[in-house]
């Protein structure tokens, strides 16, 4: 088995998957809220949310223990939508001399193809391949996609419950012959 390695696993989610590659790319701090058993924190340590060349540190929990990855934004491409992430310290390098992450989104319609892409170089020859980490990501991914399919359901709802108080409740004074639309909408900023 060489040094050198690549990976890849690819999901489909059920939600849009230009909010999901948003996510990864421009508000990742966002994952501890989404989900919390796997990603405890994203900090910003250098630079901007979705910038080339920006530093993040992510504190996660990954085969039952606590690790901290440093890792710079080396390339996004909005209209492909993917981003890839170099890690520069923390304990993956404690196992690999490089490692890459890109996460892809090929978006068509409802069915949206999430592609994860490890390149990495081991250390040495005893370590293993990073499966049990692409798992942690995928579950991150799963995570995400329930998070906005309830985000997605709860919003409309409260978007339904408004509007039947806006055409029969207290708000449905008009005397106008046009239809009664809701004054507000609860949506979901991507």
């Amino acid at each position: 088995m060489g040094l050198i390695g690549k990976m890849v696993r690819q999901t489909n989610v059920k939600f849009d998957g230009d909010v999901f590659h948003k996510i990864f790319t421009h508000r990742p701090h966002q994952m501890s809220t989404i989900s919390p058993d796997n990603v405890k924190a994203v900090n910003l340590q250098e630079g901007g949310w979705g910038s080339t060349g920006s530093i993040i540190v992510v504190n996660f929990v990954h085969d039952g223990k606590q690790k901290v990855a440093e890792e710079i934004i080396e390339a996004v491409d909005e209209e492909k939508q993917s981003v890839t992430y170099k890690v520069i310290g923390g304990d993956l390098m404690e196992l690999y001399k490089t490692f890459r992450i890109t996460v892809h989104v090929d978006t068509k319609g409802e069915d949206n193809l999430v592609t994860w892409t490890f390149e990495y170089e081991k250390l040495n020859a005893g370590t293993e391949d990073p499966d049990t980490l692409m798992d942690f990501c995928l579950n991150v991914t799963k995570d995400i996609e329930t998070h906005h399919i309830l985000q997605q359901k709860y919003s409309h709802t409260l978007l339904f419950k408004f509007s039947l108080f806006n055409s029969s409740g207290p708000l449905s004074r008009s005397t106008s012959s046009e239809p009664k639309t809701p004054m507000l909408a609860f949506g979901v900023d991507g």
